[in-house]
């Protein structure tokens, strides 16, 4: 299981010279910016509904601010993206206001990323398993970016840059792929 201490060992292997705070900060901007790009951290919030009440707080768990809304659903039917609107940094506003109130009636489906100075342990160990390659990569530009270092490379910058893009690219392709399997059981339970 690969964690953030774990991307940091991997990052003193590929420049030993750098300062253990300048990789971790590294770190911390590739992992925020993998998650809001690639779209890897999704979680769906259940929330009541309330009578004559269009806007709700969506609140993620602690360390982690929501880049966007893919879904909202009323008892399991989703609601057209047209019918709502989301303003950062949480809330979700329904064009009408529900007319009763309703325990655990609306589920929203977000996408998550860190905040910049998070406590990354709360970030699934799939996500480092999978994209730990690219996620050191995105700080990797940062670092052999940096003028006039001993570390500036950057030749290594151009490498490690289409590494990471990759990784975002394959974190899309595997939501995409998730998203059709979803889409194909939903058809076959409806034709059941």
């Amino acid at each position: 299981m690969t964690t953030f201490a774990g991307l940091i060992n991997k990052m003193f292997l590929r420049v030993p010279q750098c300062p253990a705070a300048l990789m971790n900060d590294a770190l911390l901007t590739s992992l925020y910016n993998f998650l809001r790009d690639s779209e890897a951290y999704t979680t769906t919030l259940t929330l009541d509904l309330v009578a004559d009440q269009a806007a709700y707080t969506l609140s993620s768990e602690t360390d982690f601010d929501i880049v966007k809304i893919e879904w909202v659903k009323q008892s399991d039917s989703e609601i057209s993206a047209d019918k709502w609107s989301f303003t950062r940094p949480a809330t979700l506003t329904l064009d009408e206001a529900p007319g009763s109130a309703e325990t655990d009636g609306l589920d929203v489906r977000v996408v998550l990323t860190t905040r910049d100075s998070s406590d990354t342990s709360s970030v699934p160990s799939q996500i480092f398993d999978r994209y730990c390659d690219a996620i050191v990569s995105g700080a990797l530009v940062e670092i052999h970016m940096l003028p006039g270092r001993p570390w500036t490379n950057a030749e290594l910058a151009g490498y490690h840059r289409q590494r990471y893009l990759s990784g975002i690219t394959d974190s899309l392709n595997d939501k995409n792929r998730r998203l059709k399997l979803t889409m194909v059981r939903n058809n076959v339970k409806n034709t059941d």
